[in-house]
């Protein structure tokens, strides 16, 4: 099985975007692609977000403050770690 790799910062206000596009493209060595804000997040957030040149999806059900980056690598599931199976 297939899944993005997201990873995922505490963003309040439109100028921590930048902080936090930062501390992603340190750990994981590239720029994000993409962000995921909760539809209760501030527009000056969403907003920074597009600035950036980032893909926002605005999603129900997520804490107002979080932003979760990707930069589209698929990682794939080691199953052999799980007895065996292939």
């Amino acid at each position: 099985m297939d899944k993005t790799l997201w990873r995922v910062y505490r963003v309040e206000r439109g100028e921590d975007v930048g902080k936090a596009l930062g501390l992603f493209e340190m750990r994981m060595g590239k720029r994000p692609k993409r962000a995921r804000v909760s539809a209760k997040a501030a527009a000056e957030v969403v907003q920074a977000l597009r600035a950036a040149g980032l893909e926002v999806e605005v999603m129900e059900g997520q804490i107002t403050s979080d932003v979760w980056l990707t930069d589209g690598a698929v990682v794939t599931e080691q199953l052999a770690l799980f007895g065996g199976m292939r």
